[in-house]
């Protein structure tokens, strides 16, 4: 369904323009402005939502999700957004129920694939989560946020050398990631590449000098570095 009301859709395109620039107070406000012209837009309490949910005000994204998917009972997008924000808020069961609705309005809905990988890996389904990443994939081989996301699924599986390969295809296209840095290193550390450990750990400092993990893991893997010198002197 789109946007009804010419006024209405004005604003909430305004407010699509201001959630990308993550003019987050804004765009509420234009979404605000096309709800009241429209109450019966589906799409701006969506969007609405989903710029709550970016503030973590999660009752109030969820109450604007149910509004959408009440207007609109087939809109995948909000069915996902509520399932997102219920797993966040502790309701698995919830969660799991919303984002079969969304799969079910919109079976290539990558981004519900992609949530639902999520909740599986959350209950420790490691099988059920690699299939829907893999799944997401499939859809969009350009989302790359799910190979930093089946390279966490890998390393809690302590499959080391997959969970590596899936971090370095994430940090081709988005090296400026500390956490993906650090959990390489961590990879590389079990796999006894400790040089390389060293330099993603140094690497994910240097993006967020605060991160006291990395910081740990530079002190070991220079320590062993050390150890290996002397044994070899």
């Amino acid at each position: 369904m789109k946007t009804k009301g010419g006024d209405a859709l004005r604003d909430v395109r305004k407010g699509n323009r201001l959630l990308e620039d993550d003019e987050l107070a804004s765009a509420i406000s234009h979404y605000n402005t096309a709800i009241s012209r429209n109450r019966r837009d589906e799409v701006a309490w969506n969007n609405k939502g989903a710029v709550l949910l970016a503030l973590n005000r999660q009752k109030e994204a969820l109450s604007c999700f149910d509004m959408a998917v009440d207007l609109c009972p087939t809109y995948s997008d909000a069915w996902c957004n509520r399932g997102i924000v219920l797993m966040q808020m502790g309701d698995l069961s919830g969660a799991q129920e919303a984002l079969k609705k969304a799969i079910k309005c919109a079976s290539r809905n990558e981004v519900a694939w992609n949530a639902f990988g999520n909740l599986h890996a959350r209950k420790g389904e490691f099988d059920e989560a690699r299939d829907c990443y893999l799944k997401a994939l499939k859809i969009d081989e350009n989302y790359y946020s799910i190979h930093n996301n089946l390279g966490s699924l890998y390393e809690e599986h302590e499959e080391w050398g997959r969970a590596l390969d899936y971090y370095n295809k994430f940090l081709l296209h988005n090296n400026t990631f500390a956490d993906a840095w650090y959990h390489k290193g961590r990879c590389q550390m079990k796999l006894g590449k400790t040089s390389k450990a060293l330099h993603s750990f140094e690497r994910a400092i240097n993006l967020e000098p605060g991160m006291k993990e990395a910081k740990t893991a530079k002190k070991r893997a220079l320590e062993l570095i050390r150890g290996r010198r002397k044994a070899n002197a």
